[in-house]
Protein backbone atom coordinates (compact mmCIF):
# COMPACT_ATOMS: atom_id res chain seq x y z
CA UNK A 1 0.00 0.00 0.00
CA UNK A 2 1.41 3.40 -0.96
CA UNK A 3 1.69 6.01 1.76
CA UNK A 4 2.34 9.57 0.66
CA UNK A 5 3.65 12.55 2.58
CA UNK A 6 1.19 14.99 4.11
CA UNK A 7 0.49 18.35 2.48
CA UNK A 8 -0.64 19.72 5.87
CA UNK A 9 1.13 19.75 9.22
CA UNK A 10 -1.62 17.96 11.10
CA UNK A 11 0.74 16.62 13.76
CA UNK A 12 1.38 20.07 15.24
CA UNK A 13 -2.13 21.46 14.64
CA UNK A 14 -4.47 21.82 17.63
CA UNK A 15 -7.43 22.44 15.36
CA UNK A 16 -8.33 21.32 11.83
CA UNK A 17 -11.32 20.25 9.76
CA UNK A 18 -12.25 16.84 8.39
CA UNK A 19 -14.93 17.60 5.78
CA UNK A 20 -17.34 19.81 7.77
CA UNK A 21 -16.31 18.44 11.14
CA UNK A 22 -14.31 20.69 13.46
CA UNK A 23 -11.53 18.74 15.17
CA UNK A 24 -10.14 20.12 18.46
CA UNK A 25 -7.12 17.97 19.24
CA UNK A 26 -6.32 19.94 22.41
CA UNK A 27 -9.62 18.91 24.03
CA UNK A 28 -10.03 15.63 22.12
CA UNK A 29 -13.43 16.65 20.73
CA UNK A 30 -15.01 16.67 17.30
CA UNK A 31 -18.02 18.83 16.42
CA UNK A 32 -20.41 18.55 13.50
CA UNK A 33 -24.01 17.86 12.55
CA UNK A 34 -25.16 19.74 15.63
CA UNK A 35 -23.27 17.60 18.15
CA UNK A 36 -19.93 17.44 19.94
CA UNK A 37 -18.31 14.11 20.74
CA UNK A 38 -15.48 13.53 23.20
CA UNK A 39 -12.82 11.12 21.94
CA UNK A 40 -10.33 9.03 23.86
CA UNK A 41 -6.72 10.23 23.30
CA UNK A 42 -5.79 7.12 21.28
CA UNK A 43 -8.85 7.58 19.07
CA UNK A 44 -7.84 11.19 18.39
CA UNK A 45 -4.28 10.07 17.63
CA UNK A 46 -5.57 7.61 15.03
CA UNK A 47 -7.72 10.33 13.46
CA UNK A 48 -4.74 12.69 13.21
CA UNK A 49 -2.62 10.00 11.58
CA UNK A 50 -5.32 9.28 8.99
CA UNK A 51 -5.88 13.00 8.40
CA UNK A 52 -2.16 13.53 7.79
CA UNK A 53 -2.47 11.09 4.86
CA UNK A 54 -5.98 11.95 3.67
CA UNK A 55 -6.97 10.00 0.61
CA UNK A 56 -4.09 7.56 0.99
CA UNK A 57 -3.97 4.12 2.51
CA UNK A 58 -2.34 3.89 5.92
CA UNK A 59 -1.24 0.43 6.99
CA UNK A 60 -2.13 -1.11 10.33
CA UNK A 61 1.58 -1.28 11.10
CA UNK A 62 2.01 2.46 10.54
CA UNK A 63 -0.99 3.34 12.71
CA UNK A 64 0.09 1.01 15.52
CA UNK A 65 3.69 2.27 15.43
CA UNK A 66 2.51 5.90 15.48
CA UNK A 67 -0.22 5.69 18.11
CA UNK A 68 1.10 2.90 20.36
CA UNK A 69 4.82 3.58 19.91
CA UNK A 70 6.91 1.25 22.06
CA UNK A 71 3.91 -0.74 23.26
CA UNK A 72 2.83 -4.26 22.35
CA UNK A 73 -0.89 -4.24 21.51
CA UNK A 74 -3.34 -6.91 20.44
CA UNK A 75 -4.82 -7.16 16.96
CA UNK A 76 -8.14 -5.73 18.11
CA UNK A 77 -6.74 -2.55 19.69
CA UNK A 78 -6.73 -0.62 16.42
CA UNK A 79 -9.97 -2.20 15.20
CA UNK A 80 -11.78 -1.14 18.37
CA UNK A 81 -10.40 2.36 17.98
CA UNK A 82 -11.70 2.58 14.39
CA UNK A 83 -15.12 1.38 15.58
CA UNK A 84 -15.25 4.23 18.12
CA UNK A 85 -14.08 6.75 15.54
CA UNK A 86 -16.73 5.67 13.04
CA UNK A 87 -19.40 5.88 15.72
CA UNK A 88 -18.34 9.42 16.58
CA UNK A 89 -18.68 10.48 12.93
CA UNK A 90 -21.89 8.48 12.42
CA UNK A 91 -20.05 6.56 9.70
CA UNK A 92 -20.63 2.95 8.68
CA UNK A 93 -18.19 0.25 7.63
CA UNK A 94 -20.59 -0.60 4.81
CA UNK A 95 -20.66 2.23 2.21
CA UNK A 96 -18.31 4.43 4.28
CA UNK A 97 -18.36 8.19 3.79
CA UNK A 98 -15.36 9.07 5.96
CA UNK A 99 -13.19 6.05 6.86
CA UNK A 100 -12.69 3.14 4.48
CA UNK A 101 -11.27 -0.24 5.45
CA UNK A 102 -8.71 -1.65 3.04
CA UNK A 103 -9.06 -5.38 3.60
CA UNK A 104 -6.11 -6.98 5.45
CA UNK A 105 -4.04 -3.82 5.00
CA UNK A 106 -5.27 -0.73 6.78
CA UNK A 107 -7.55 2.29 6.49
CA UNK A 108 -8.06 5.42 4.40
CA UNK A 109 -9.69 8.79 5.14
CA UNK A 110 -12.02 9.47 2.23
CA UNK A 111 -12.80 13.17 2.81
CA UNK A 112 -10.81 16.39 2.53
CA UNK A 113 -8.78 17.87 5.39
CA UNK A 114 -8.11 21.59 5.99
CA UNK A 115 -6.66 23.87 8.64
CA UNK A 116 -9.35 26.47 7.93
CA UNK A 117 -13.01 25.72 7.36
CA UNK A 118 -13.97 25.84 3.70
CA UNK A 119 -10.37 25.79 2.47
CA UNK A 120 -9.45 22.36 1.23
CA UNK A 121 -5.99 21.13 2.12
CA UNK A 122 -5.06 17.52 1.52
CA UNK A 123 -7.95 16.40 -0.60
CA UNK A 124 -8.93 12.76 -0.53
CA UNK A 125 -8.40 10.82 -3.68
CA UNK A 126 -11.47 8.95 -4.93
CA UNK A 127 -10.83 5.33 -3.98
CA UNK A 128 -11.34 2.57 -6.48
CA UNK A 129 -14.70 0.93 -6.06
CA UNK A 130 -14.30 -2.59 -4.71
CA UNK A 131 -16.03 -5.39 -6.54
CA UNK A 132 -18.62 -5.90 -3.82
CA UNK A 133 -19.90 -2.34 -4.23
CA UNK A 134 -20.60 -2.78 -7.92
CA UNK A 135 -24.01 -4.21 -7.12
CA UNK A 136 -26.58 -3.71 -4.39
CA UNK A 137 -26.41 -5.87 -1.27
CA UNK A 138 -28.33 -9.07 -1.79
CA UNK A 139 -31.92 -8.70 -0.66
CA UNK A 140 -32.72 -12.12 0.72
CA UNK A 141 -36.45 -11.43 0.70
CA UNK A 142 -36.77 -10.36 -2.93
CA UNK A 143 -38.08 -12.64 -5.65
CA UNK A 144 -35.51 -13.92 -8.17
CA UNK A 145 -35.32 -12.14 -11.50
CA UNK A 146 -36.12 -14.02 -14.68
CA UNK A 147 -32.90 -15.13 -16.40
CA UNK A 148 -32.17 -14.43 -20.05
CA UNK A 149 -31.25 -18.09 -20.72
CA UNK A 150 -33.80 -20.94 -20.70
CA UNK A 151 -34.74 -21.92 -17.16
CA UNK A 152 -36.52 -24.92 -15.67
CA UNK A 153 -37.47 -26.48 -12.34
CA UNK A 154 -38.10 -30.21 -12.03
CA UNK A 155 -40.93 -30.58 -9.53
CA UNK A 156 -41.11 -33.68 -7.35
CA UNK A 157 -42.67 -36.51 -9.33
CA UNK A 158 -45.84 -37.89 -7.74
CA UNK A 159 -45.60 -41.39 -6.31
CA UNK A 160 -48.51 -43.29 -7.86
CA UNK A 161 -47.38 -46.68 -6.55
CA UNK A 162 -49.65 -48.62 -4.25
CA UNK A 163 -47.02 -48.43 -1.52
CA UNK A 164 -46.36 -44.98 0.03
CA UNK A 165 -42.88 -46.11 1.09
CA UNK A 166 -41.87 -46.15 -2.59
CA UNK A 167 -41.75 -42.34 -2.53
CA UNK A 168 -37.97 -42.42 -2.26
CA UNK A 169 -37.92 -43.91 -5.76
CA UNK A 170 -40.01 -41.17 -7.39
CA UNK A 171 -38.04 -38.49 -5.50
CA UNK A 172 -34.75 -40.08 -6.49
CA UNK A 173 -35.71 -40.29 -10.14
CA UNK A 174 -36.69 -36.60 -10.03
CA UNK A 175 -33.36 -35.62 -8.49
CA UNK A 176 -31.37 -37.58 -11.06
CA UNK A 177 -33.18 -35.89 -13.94
CA UNK A 178 -32.50 -32.53 -12.22
CA UNK A 179 -28.81 -33.37 -11.96
CA UNK A 180 -28.58 -34.41 -15.61
CA UNK A 181 -30.24 -31.18 -16.79
CA UNK A 182 -28.00 -29.13 -14.48
CA UNK A 183 -24.92 -30.11 -16.43
CA UNK A 184 -25.97 -27.93 -19.37
CA UNK A 185 -24.25 -24.59 -18.79
CA UNK A 186 -26.69 -22.77 -21.06
CA UNK A 187 -29.68 -23.85 -18.97
CA UNK A 188 -30.59 -22.52 -15.52
CA UNK A 189 -31.92 -25.36 -13.37
CA UNK A 190 -33.39 -24.74 -9.92
CA UNK A 191 -31.99 -26.84 -7.07
CA UNK A 192 -33.84 -29.82 -5.61
CA UNK A 193 -34.35 -28.07 -2.27
CA UNK A 194 -36.44 -25.28 -3.80
CA UNK A 195 -38.26 -27.39 -6.39
CA UNK A 196 -39.28 -29.96 -3.75
CA UNK A 197 -40.78 -27.23 -1.57
CA UNK A 198 -43.93 -27.56 -3.68
CA UNK A 199 -44.16 -31.31 -3.30
CA UNK A 200 -47.77 -32.60 -3.12
CA UNK A 201 -49.09 -29.03 -3.41
CA UNK A 202 -51.48 -27.55 -5.97
CA UNK A 203 -49.62 -24.42 -7.00
CA UNK A 204 -50.59 -22.15 -9.88
CA UNK A 205 -48.17 -21.36 -12.69
CA UNK A 206 -47.74 -17.70 -11.77
CA UNK A 207 -46.69 -18.54 -8.20
CA UNK A 208 -44.10 -21.01 -9.46
CA UNK A 209 -42.79 -18.53 -12.02
CA UNK A 210 -42.53 -15.73 -9.46
CA UNK A 211 -41.06 -17.68 -6.56
CA UNK A 212 -38.64 -19.87 -8.51
CA UNK A 213 -37.74 -17.41 -11.27
CA UNK A 214 -38.10 -19.92 -14.12
CA UNK A 215 -39.98 -20.07 -17.42
CA UNK A 216 -40.65 -23.85 -17.49
CA UNK A 217 -41.40 -26.68 -15.08
CA UNK A 218 -41.21 -30.42 -15.59
CA UNK A 219 -43.98 -32.32 -13.83
CA UNK A 220 -44.28 -36.08 -13.60
CA UNK A 221 -45.50 -39.19 -11.84
CA UNK A 222 -44.03 -42.62 -11.22
CA UNK A 223 -45.82 -45.94 -10.72
CA UNK A 224 -43.56 -48.84 -9.71
CA UNK A 225 -45.11 -52.28 -9.47
CA UNK A 226 -42.93 -55.38 -9.15
CA UNK A 227 -40.70 -55.26 -12.25
CA UNK A 228 -42.88 -52.76 -14.15
CA UNK A 229 -42.42 -49.03 -14.33
CA UNK A 230 -44.72 -46.31 -15.66
CA UNK A 231 -43.46 -42.73 -15.85
CA UNK A 232 -45.54 -39.78 -17.04
CA UNK A 233 -43.84 -36.45 -17.77
CA UNK A 234 -44.92 -33.08 -19.10
CA UNK A 235 -43.00 -29.87 -19.78
CA UNK A 236 -45.07 -26.74 -19.08
CA UNK A 237 -44.49 -23.13 -20.15
CA UNK A 238 -45.39 -21.15 -17.01
CA UNK A 239 -45.93 -17.95 -18.97
CA UNK A 240 -48.49 -19.30 -21.45
CA UNK A 241 -49.63 -22.37 -19.53
CA UNK A 242 -48.99 -24.45 -22.65
CA UNK A 243 -47.87 -28.08 -22.37
CA UNK A 244 -44.85 -28.08 -24.68
CA UNK A 245 -44.28 -31.80 -24.47
CA UNK A 246 -45.77 -34.78 -22.67
CA UNK A 247 -44.86 -38.46 -22.73
CA UNK A 248 -45.72 -41.74 -21.03
CA UNK A 249 -43.16 -44.51 -20.60
CA UNK A 250 -44.19 -48.09 -19.85
CA UNK A 251 -40.99 -50.00 -19.30
CA UNK A 252 -39.30 -52.76 -17.37
CA UNK A 253 -37.74 -51.56 -14.14
CA UNK A 254 -34.34 -52.49 -15.54
CA UNK A 255 -34.84 -49.82 -18.24
CA UNK A 256 -35.11 -46.93 -15.74
CA UNK A 257 -31.76 -45.48 -16.84
CA UNK A 258 -32.77 -45.43 -20.50
CA UNK A 259 -35.94 -43.55 -19.52
CA UNK A 260 -33.86 -40.93 -17.67
CA UNK A 261 -31.73 -40.41 -20.76
CA UNK A 262 -34.74 -40.09 -23.03
CA UNK A 263 -36.50 -37.58 -20.76
CA UNK A 264 -33.35 -35.47 -20.55
CA UNK A 265 -32.83 -35.47 -24.30
CA UNK A 266 -36.46 -34.59 -25.06
CA UNK A 267 -36.40 -31.61 -22.68
CA UNK A 268 -33.15 -30.28 -24.08
CA UNK A 269 -34.38 -30.76 -27.64
CA UNK A 270 -37.40 -28.59 -26.83
CA UNK A 271 -35.57 -25.87 -24.94
CA UNK A 272 -32.06 -25.77 -26.35
CA UNK A 273 -31.61 -27.67 -29.62
CA UNK A 274 -28.26 -25.98 -30.25
CA UNK A 275 -26.81 -27.93 -27.35
CA UNK A 276 -27.62 -31.33 -28.79
CA UNK A 277 -24.48 -31.58 -30.86
CA UNK A 278 -22.11 -30.46 -28.11
CA UNK A 279 -23.43 -31.38 -24.69
CA UNK A 280 -25.24 -34.69 -25.03
CA UNK A 281 -22.22 -36.89 -24.39
CA UNK A 282 -22.48 -38.08 -20.80
CA UNK A 283 -20.32 -40.77 -19.30
CA UNK A 284 -22.27 -44.00 -19.13
CA UNK A 285 -20.75 -44.90 -15.76
CA UNK A 286 -22.89 -42.31 -14.01
CA UNK A 287 -25.47 -45.12 -13.84
CA UNK A 288 -25.22 -48.18 -11.61
CA UNK A 289 -24.66 -51.58 -13.17
CA UNK A 290 -27.51 -52.93 -11.05
CA UNK A 291 -31.04 -51.67 -10.44
CA UNK A 292 -30.76 -53.05 -6.89
CA UNK A 293 -27.65 -50.91 -6.27
CA UNK A 294 -29.49 -47.90 -7.67
CA UNK A 295 -32.47 -48.61 -5.41
CA UNK A 296 -30.28 -48.74 -2.28
CA UNK A 297 -28.55 -45.55 -3.44
CA UNK A 298 -31.87 -43.72 -3.80
CA UNK A 299 -32.95 -44.83 -0.31
CA UNK A 300 -29.66 -43.65 1.19
CA UNK A 301 -29.58 -40.31 -0.60
CA UNK A 302 -33.19 -39.56 0.33
CA UNK A 303 -32.62 -40.20 4.05
CA UNK A 304 -29.35 -38.24 4.05
CA UNK A 305 -31.27 -35.09 3.09
CA UNK A 306 -32.81 -35.02 6.60
CA UNK A 307 -29.35 -34.45 8.08
CA UNK A 308 -29.99 -35.97 11.52
CA UNK A 309 -27.71 -38.48 13.24
CA UNK A 310 -30.34 -41.20 12.92
CA UNK A 311 -31.10 -40.50 9.26
CA UNK A 312 -27.41 -40.45 8.36
CA UNK A 313 -26.90 -43.81 10.06
CA UNK A 314 -29.68 -45.31 7.95
CA UNK A 315 -28.37 -43.59 4.82
CA UNK A 316 -24.87 -44.87 5.44
CA UNK A 317 -26.04 -48.48 5.66
CA UNK A 318 -28.06 -48.15 2.43
CA UNK A 319 -25.15 -46.61 0.56
CA UNK A 320 -22.75 -49.26 1.83
CA UNK A 321 -25.12 -51.91 0.52
CA UNK A 322 -25.14 -50.14 -2.87
CA UNK A 323 -21.33 -50.25 -2.98
CA UNK A 324 -21.33 -53.97 -2.07
CA UNK A 325 -23.62 -54.73 -5.00
CA UNK A 326 -21.79 -52.40 -7.39
CA UNK A 327 -18.29 -51.44 -6.12
CA UNK A 328 -17.78 -49.18 -9.17
CA UNK A 329 -20.84 -46.97 -8.59
CA UNK A 330 -19.30 -43.52 -8.08
CA UNK A 331 -22.36 -41.64 -6.68
CA UNK A 332 -22.76 -44.15 -3.84
CA UNK A 333 -19.12 -43.63 -2.77
CA UNK A 334 -19.32 -39.81 -2.97
CA UNK A 335 -22.48 -39.61 -0.86
CA UNK A 336 -21.04 -42.09 1.62
CA UNK A 337 -17.92 -39.94 1.92
CA UNK A 338 -20.05 -36.86 2.53
CA UNK A 339 -21.93 -38.62 5.33
CA UNK A 340 -18.69 -39.61 7.07
CA UNK A 341 -17.58 -35.97 6.99
CA UNK A 342 -20.90 -34.77 8.42
CA UNK A 343 -20.63 -37.33 11.21
CA UNK A 344 -17.13 -36.10 12.04
CA UNK A 345 -18.02 -32.40 11.98
CA UNK A 346 -21.08 -32.98 14.17
CA UNK A 347 -19.14 -35.31 16.48
CA UNK A 348 -21.53 -38.17 15.81
CA UNK A 349 -20.11 -41.61 16.38
CA UNK A 350 -16.61 -42.63 17.41
CA UNK A 351 -13.18 -41.89 15.94
CA UNK A 352 -13.90 -38.49 14.39
CA UNK A 353 -10.42 -38.13 12.82
CA UNK A 354 -10.60 -41.56 11.23
CA UNK A 355 -14.12 -40.86 9.97
CA UNK A 356 -13.19 -37.63 8.17
CA UNK A 357 -10.05 -39.19 6.69
CA UNK A 358 -12.10 -42.08 5.36
CA UNK A 359 -14.62 -39.58 4.02
CA UNK A 360 -11.85 -37.97 1.96
CA UNK A 361 -10.70 -41.38 0.71
CA UNK A 362 -14.24 -42.24 -0.42
CA UNK A 363 -14.53 -38.89 -2.17
CA UNK A 364 -11.32 -39.52 -4.11
CA UNK A 365 -12.48 -43.05 -4.90
CA UNK A 366 -15.68 -41.60 -6.38
CA UNK A 367 -13.65 -39.16 -8.49
CA UNK A 368 -11.43 -41.98 -9.69
CA UNK A 369 -14.45 -44.02 -10.75
CA UNK A 370 -16.12 -41.13 -12.57
CA UNK A 371 -14.44 -37.75 -13.01
CA UNK A 372 -17.69 -36.36 -14.45
CA UNK A 373 -19.47 -36.93 -11.12
CA UNK A 374 -19.80 -33.37 -9.80
CA UNK A 375 -20.91 -34.62 -6.38
CA UNK A 376 -17.65 -36.57 -6.03
CA UNK A 377 -15.64 -33.34 -6.35
CA UNK A 378 -18.12 -31.64 -4.01
CA UNK A 379 -17.57 -34.39 -1.43
CA UNK A 380 -13.80 -33.96 -1.66
CA UNK A 381 -14.13 -30.17 -1.33
CA UNK A 382 -16.39 -30.35 1.74
CA UNK A 383 -14.13 -32.83 3.51
CA UNK A 384 -10.93 -30.97 2.61
CA UNK A 385 -12.36 -27.72 4.02
CA UNK A 386 -12.98 -29.24 7.45
CA UNK A 387 -9.50 -30.76 7.32
CA UNK A 388 -8.27 -27.19 6.65
CA UNK A 389 -6.85 -28.17 3.28
CA UNK A 390 -8.17 -24.94 1.79
CA UNK A 391 -6.56 -24.96 -1.64
CA UNK A 392 -7.57 -28.57 -2.25
CA UNK A 393 -11.10 -27.67 -1.18
CA UNK A 394 -11.25 -24.65 -3.50
CA UNK A 395 -10.01 -26.53 -6.54
CA UNK A 396 -12.44 -29.40 -5.96
CA UNK A 397 -15.40 -27.03 -5.52
CA UNK A 398 -14.50 -25.17 -8.71
CA UNK A 399 -14.27 -28.50 -10.54
CA UNK A 400 -17.74 -29.46 -9.32
CA UNK A 401 -19.11 -26.16 -10.65
CA UNK A 402 -17.25 -26.60 -13.94
CA UNK A 403 -19.02 -29.95 -14.40
CA UNK A 404 -22.41 -28.76 -13.13
CA UNK A 405 -22.93 -25.02 -13.59
CA UNK A 406 -26.24 -25.20 -11.69
CA UNK A 407 -24.90 -26.97 -8.60
CA UNK A 408 -26.28 -24.69 -5.88
CA UNK A 409 -24.68 -26.61 -2.99
CA UNK A 410 -21.28 -26.38 -4.69
CA UNK A 411 -21.59 -22.60 -4.99
CA UNK A 412 -22.59 -22.43 -1.32
CA UNK A 413 -19.61 -24.59 -0.39
CA UNK A 414 -17.30 -22.40 -2.49
CA UNK A 415 -18.67 -19.40 -0.61
CA UNK A 416 -17.74 -21.03 2.70
CA UNK A 417 -14.28 -21.96 1.43
CA UNK A 418 -13.60 -18.40 0.26
CA UNK A 419 -14.89 -17.06 3.58
CA UNK A 420 -12.43 -19.19 5.55
CA UNK A 421 -9.67 -18.27 3.08
CA UNK A 422 -10.13 -14.64 4.11
CA UNK A 423 -11.83 -13.54 0.87
CA UNK A 424 -15.28 -12.38 2.05
CA UNK A 425 -16.14 -10.28 -1.02
CA UNK A 426 -15.75 -13.26 -3.34
CA UNK A 427 -17.52 -15.43 -0.77
CA UNK A 428 -20.58 -13.18 -0.91
CA UNK A 429 -20.71 -13.45 -4.69
CA UNK A 430 -20.58 -17.26 -4.61
CA UNK A 431 -23.24 -17.40 -1.91
CA UNK A 432 -25.50 -15.07 -3.88
CA UNK A 433 -25.26 -17.41 -6.88
CA UNK A 434 -26.16 -20.35 -4.63
CA UNK A 435 -29.26 -18.53 -3.41
CA UNK A 436 -30.31 -17.70 -6.96
CA UNK A 437 -30.09 -21.34 -7.96
CA UNK A 438 -31.93 -22.35 -4.78
CA UNK A 439 -34.38 -19.47 -4.16
CA UNK A 440 -36.15 -21.30 -1.32
CA UNK A 441 -32.77 -21.95 0.32
CA UNK A 442 -32.09 -23.64 3.64
CA UNK A 443 -31.88 -21.18 6.53
CA UNK A 444 -28.24 -22.10 7.30
CA UNK A 445 -27.35 -20.34 4.03
CA UNK A 446 -28.40 -17.07 5.65
CA UNK A 447 -25.99 -17.60 8.54
CA UNK A 448 -23.06 -18.22 6.21
CA UNK A 449 -23.96 -15.16 4.13
CA UNK A 450 -24.17 -13.05 7.29
CA UNK A 451 -20.79 -14.36 8.44
CA UNK A 452 -19.26 -13.30 5.11
CA UNK A 453 -20.77 -9.82 5.49
CA UNK A 454 -19.38 -9.66 9.03
CA UNK A 455 -15.86 -10.32 7.79
CA UNK A 456 -16.40 -7.79 5.01
CA UNK A 457 -17.35 -5.29 7.75
CA UNK A 458 -20.86 -4.94 6.34
CA UNK A 459 -22.36 -5.11 9.81
CA UNK A 460 -25.73 -3.58 8.94
CA UNK A 461 -26.27 -6.15 6.18
CA UNK A 462 -25.10 -8.97 8.43
CA UNK A 463 -27.59 -7.95 11.13
CA UNK A 464 -30.49 -7.76 8.66
CA UNK A 465 -29.69 -11.22 7.30
CA UNK A 466 -29.26 -12.71 10.79
CA UNK A 467 -32.62 -11.33 11.90
CA UNK A 468 -34.23 -13.04 8.92
CA UNK A 469 -32.48 -16.29 9.77
CA UNK A 470 -33.60 -16.07 13.40
CA UNK A 471 -37.20 -15.60 12.27
CA UNK A 472 -36.92 -18.98 10.55
CA UNK A 473 -34.70 -20.60 13.19
CA UNK A 474 -35.23 -18.86 16.57
CA UNK A 475 -33.26 -21.56 18.40
CA UNK A 476 -29.96 -20.89 16.59
CA UNK A 477 -27.31 -20.14 19.19
CA UNK A 478 -24.64 -19.59 16.53
CA UNK A 479 -26.69 -16.90 14.77
CA UNK A 480 -27.41 -15.09 18.04
CA UNK A 481 -23.66 -15.21 18.79
CA UNK A 482 -22.81 -13.70 15.40
CA UNK A 483 -25.53 -11.08 15.89
CA UNK A 484 -23.97 -10.15 19.22
CA UNK A 485 -20.55 -9.85 17.58
CA UNK A 486 -21.98 -7.53 14.90
CA UNK A 487 -23.44 -5.23 17.53
CA UNK A 488 -20.14 -5.31 19.39
CA UNK A 489 -18.23 -4.23 16.28
CA UNK A 490 -20.68 -1.36 15.78
CA UNK A 491 -20.26 -0.22 19.37
CA UNK A 492 -23.89 -0.98 20.25
CA UNK A 493 -22.99 -2.65 23.53
CA UNK A 494 -26.46 -2.99 25.07
CA UNK A 495 -27.88 -4.63 21.96
CA UNK A 496 -24.86 -6.90 21.79
CA UNK A 497 -25.22 -8.04 25.39
CA UNK A 498 -28.91 -8.71 24.84
CA UNK A 499 -28.14 -10.87 21.83
CA UNK A 500 -25.48 -12.76 23.80
CA UNK A 501 -27.96 -13.41 26.61
CA UNK A 502 -30.18 -15.11 24.00
CA UNK A 503 -27.26 -17.38 23.06
CA UNK A 504 -27.11 -18.73 26.61
CA UNK A 505 -30.89 -19.01 26.86
CA UNK A 506 -31.01 -21.12 23.71
CA UNK A 507 -27.93 -23.18 24.62
CA UNK A 508 -26.50 -22.77 28.14
CA UNK A 509 -23.52 -24.93 27.14
CA UNK A 510 -22.55 -22.81 24.12
CA UNK A 511 -18.78 -22.32 24.01
CA UNK A 512 -17.54 -19.63 21.65
CA UNK A 513 -13.97 -20.76 22.35
CA UNK A 514 -14.68 -24.32 21.21
CA UNK A 515 -16.67 -23.17 18.18
CA UNK A 516 -13.94 -20.77 17.05
CA UNK A 517 -11.42 -23.61 17.15
CA UNK A 518 -13.67 -25.88 15.07
CA UNK A 519 -14.37 -23.34 12.33
CA UNK A 520 -11.81 -23.90 9.54
CA UNK A 521 -10.23 -20.45 9.30
CA UNK A 522 -6.92 -20.46 7.45
CA UNK A 523 -5.54 -17.29 9.04
CA UNK A 524 -5.23 -16.59 12.74
CA UNK A 525 -6.19 -12.93 12.32
CA UNK A 526 -9.52 -13.91 10.71
CA UNK A 527 -10.28 -16.19 13.65
CA UNK A 528 -9.41 -13.33 16.01
CA UNK A 529 -11.64 -10.99 14.05
CA UNK A 530 -14.50 -13.48 14.35
CA UNK A 531 -14.13 -13.24 18.15
CA UNK A 532 -13.41 -9.52 18.31
CA UNK A 533 -16.99 -8.30 18.39
CA UNK A 534 -17.70 -10.55 21.37
CA UNK A 535 -14.52 -9.44 23.16
CA UNK A 536 -15.84 -5.86 23.02
CA UNK A 537 -18.92 -7.08 24.93
CA UNK A 538 -16.77 -8.65 27.65
CA UNK A 539 -17.40 -12.24 26.52
CA UNK A 540 -14.51 -14.56 27.37
CA UNK A 541 -13.05 -15.63 24.01
CA UNK A 542 -9.83 -17.38 25.03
Amino acid sequence: MREGSSLLDIDSADEFYVADWHIDAATNTISGNGKTVKLEPKVMAVLKCLAAHAGEGVTRETLEATVWAGSVVGYDALSNTIIKLRKAFGDKARNPRIIETISKKGYRLLVGVALTKGVCGAKAKVPSVSIIHQFDPFNVTQKPEMPTRPSVAVLAFDNMSNEPNQEYFSDGLTEDITTDLSKFSGLLVIARNSAFSYKAQAVDNQTLRTNLGVRYVLRGSVRKSCSQLRINTSLVDLLSGEHIWAERYDRELTEVFEVQDEVRQRIISKLMPVLLSNDMNFHNNRFANSVDAYDYFLQGRERAVLGTEKSLTFASESLKQATRIDPNYSPAWSHLGRILTLNSVNRWGAQEDQSIQQGLEYGFRAVGLDESNAHAHFSVAATALWMKQHEMAKEAALKAIEINANFADAYALLGSILLYLGRPEESIQALQQALRLDPLYRDISLHTLAQAHYHNQDFDDAISILKLRLQRRPDSDISYALLAACYGMMGEIDQGKLAWSRVLQVNPEHSIVRRSKVLPYKYKEDRQYYLQGLSVLGVVTS
